[in-house]
Parts: structure tokens; sequence; C-alpha cells
């Protein structure tokens, strides 16, 4: 049988996949979310012009954080748990609720924008609310559910008990700190960068699929 640990890591991969897929498809049409400076006519007719393709990518992106959740939750229901500090357990329940809000905001941008969308010139009031509950809770949680991961992921390193090895956890922390470094000397954009911060769930799943640590 498979260990929840085992199991969790194949979430957490397959999650990661699912979202740096869908934001690469983001790149090959050429999406970027409108400012928020822009008028709201212009940023609701981009969203439309786009949304054919878009539903599908955010859809993907749903599918990838639901994933990484899920890995979080059974992580938090088995028996998995490093010495580090602070507990597990405790990273692994904030990045569970963290996930679940950054799933719910995709899924209001699903179900709702299209309609939203359709009575713009009537009621604008409802695609700016929309607009901003979904921006709120994507920005703020899935900053919360990749510090959690980062957590986790240090803790793995540092932990006699840990499956992470030291090697690993020095370059792939150094690749974050690039990952900082490089948009603010205007090297590359931010968010070409950004694709680097899925290292750490990746990595970290392969290491929990493994039951070992890589070398």
């Amino acid at each position: 049988m498979v260990s929840e640990q085992r199991q969790a890591g194949a979430l957490l991969f397959i999650g990661v996949l699912l979202i740096v897929g869908s934001i690469l498809g983001e790149f090959a049409i050429g999406w970027g979310s409108p400012s928020r400076e822009l008028p709201l006519a212009e940023r609701v007719a981009r969203y439309a012009a786009a949304w054919p393709t878009l539903r599908w990518l955010f859809a993907g992106q749903m599918a990838g954080v639901l994933l990484q959740t899920a890995a979080s939750f059974l992580l938090l229901a088995s028996n998995r748990s490093t010495r580090a500090l602070p507990p597990q357990k405790i990273v692994l329940a904030v990045t569970s609720v963290a996930g679940v809000m950054v799933v719910l905001a995709f899924a209001i941008s699903l179900g709702a924008y299209p309609a939203a969308f359709a009575v713009v010139d009537t009621s604008p009031e409802i695609i700016a609310v929309l607009f901003g509950q979904a921006n709120v809770l994507y920005q703020g949680f899935s900053a919360l559910m990749a510090l959690g991961f980062l957590t986790v992921f240090v803790q793995e390193g540092v932990s006699k008990d840990g499956c992470v090895g030291r090697g690993s956890l020095l370059v792939i922390l150094g690749l974050l700190v690039g990952g900082f470094v490089v948009p603010a000397l205007g090297l590359m954009s931010g968010k070409t960068t950004g694709v680097v911060f899925f290292v750490v769930p990746a990595w970290l799943g392969l290491s929990w699929w493994g039951q070992k640590k890589p070398a």
C-alpha cells in the first residue's frame, strides 16, 4: 500500500506540473493580468476577449492548487512530521487553509466572471467587486501557501529525519534568492523568474514520493 507521504508527494508534484503548464499557456497567448489602474471597461474587454482560452488555463491552475491542497491535508492527517520548529502540523494546517482560499478565488473567477461581463454596462459594480475579491484571495493566500511549502521544505532539509538533502536545500534556496535579485537588477522580468518558486513544492513532492534524501 502506498503511504500517505508518497501519495502526498505525487499529488504535490502533479499539481505543480498543472500550475506551471497553465502559466506557460498564459505566456503562449500573451496574457498578462490588466493593471488595476486601467479603466474598468478596458480591463473587462481584455478579460472577455481572452476568456475562451483563459478559462481553461484558470481551470488548470485551480486543479493544480486543489491537488497541492489535497497533499497538504494528506500529510496533515498522517503521522509524518519532522522535529523542526514551528511544528510541521501547524504549518501544513495553515498551508491547507490557504490552498482552499486560492481554490475559492479561482472558483469565483470561473463561475461568476462570464455573467458579470454580460452586465458590465448596466451593473459595473458587480465585476469590480468580483475582481477585488478574487485578487485579494488569490494574491494573499497564494503567498501564504508558497510560504508554507517553503517552511516545510526548509524543515525537511535541516532536520535529521527530513527527506530533503542538504545540498538540494542550499541549491534551491540559491535559486530562490536569484529569483528575487535578477528582476531587481532589471535583468529579467519577475513573471519569468517567478517560475523558479515552483521548484520548492516540486522538489518537496519528489522527495516525499522517494521517501529518501535525493542526491
